[in-house]
């Protein structure tokens, strides 16, 4: 992949098994220049979604770290889950599937060592947000400043470690949808994060740049969750999909020049299933295996 580095910042472009970053220019970077390691023009690399405290992982991750270095691999995600017991909860926290923080330090550490940039990225779960049906988006504490003073102090905790660990990026939040207007929070959020965090931050809207975000020009750059549906045939070629991506690419690029900031894909992805592109955020297609189809639309 080809990616040439913007007028501001860095871009990440991320999908469930790769993520695409870009160099931020030092002038720009807020804290950046404090961090040992500097971004180069592009960045490659994938993302690791951690759903377990399980320690034998780090073996399978050094093995992974191995073989991506060895294809110029150069960063890495780490997203790992935090809960609420429902969706009106006021209590946010690390359940049994979160990583524990020595188990992200080690990842961090094994990261580094290879010369990747980490982005650091807690997501909301609950039980039962695995029908795809409800999920983050669909929040709704029933006291809404107790929701934030429970989610700021675990946020704090993981941008601490961030801070400590030198991760370069750091995610306070993902696709909150119902969340979003609630700008006195996030903004007080983004203050507090700032004070224990020197790194980049960034927020990811889901599917599109969300008008509700108030707290934009807080942070470093805009992130999306994008899963569009593309306007493109079953068997579509690589610039059959290019064509259809352009839409979708231009509206979000318009909003980032109204807010004058850099834009992230920071989740895109499509399954391995023939004609997984027309619905990408569908886990199964219920159709045959189709390796081409994904390759041409991470080509695209």
């Amino acid at each position: 992949v080809d990616i040439t580095q913007g007028p501001r910042g860095w871009i990440y472009t991320t999908t469930d098994s790769v993520i695409f970053r870009l160099g931020r220019d030092e002038s720009s970077a807020c804290g950046f220049n404090e961090h040992p390691t500097q971004m180069s023009a592009f960045q490659a690399g994938l993302t690791f979604a951690i759903y377990s405290n399980d320690q034998s992982m780090v073996i399978k991750f050094r093995d992974l770290m191995d073989r991506l270095s060895e294809m110029n691999v150069n960063s890495v995600s780490l997203a790992f889950p935090v809960y609420q017991d429902n969706l009106t909860a006021v209590e946010v926290y690390s359940g049994q599937k979160t990583p524990s923080k020595a188990l992200l330090q080690l990842l961090i550490s094994e990261a580094h060592e290879r010369g990747l940039k980490v982005l650091l990225r807690p997501l909301v779960e609950q039980s039962n947000f695995e029908s795809g049906e409800i999920g983050r988006h669909d929040i709704r504490p029933s006291n809404m400043a107790a929701w934030f003073q429970s989610y700021t102090q675990l946020i704090l905790e993981y941008a601490a470690l961030a801070e400590a660990e030198w991760v370069e990026a750091f995610s306070i939040g993902a696709e909150l949808t119902s969340l979003e207007g609630e700008f006195d929070h996030w903004r007080d959020l983004i203050t507090s994060v700032r004070r224990v965090y020197s790194g980049q931050l960034t927020y990811s809207s889901n599917q599109g740049i969300s008008e509700t975000v108030r707290f934009w020009p807080e942070l470093d750059f805009v992130g999306v969750d994008v899963y569009p549906s593309l306007d493109a045939p079953i068997e579509a070629t690589v610039e059959d999909m290019v064509m259809a991506w352009q839409p979708v690419i231009n509206d979000m690029m318009q909003e980032c020049r109204k807010l004058n900031m850099p834009l992230v894909f920071t989740e895109l992805g499509t399954r391995s299933q023939k004609g997984s592109h027309l619905r990408p955020w569908v886990w199964d297609h219920q159709t045959k295996l189709d390796l081409e189809t994904q390759r041409r639309y991470y080509a695209a």
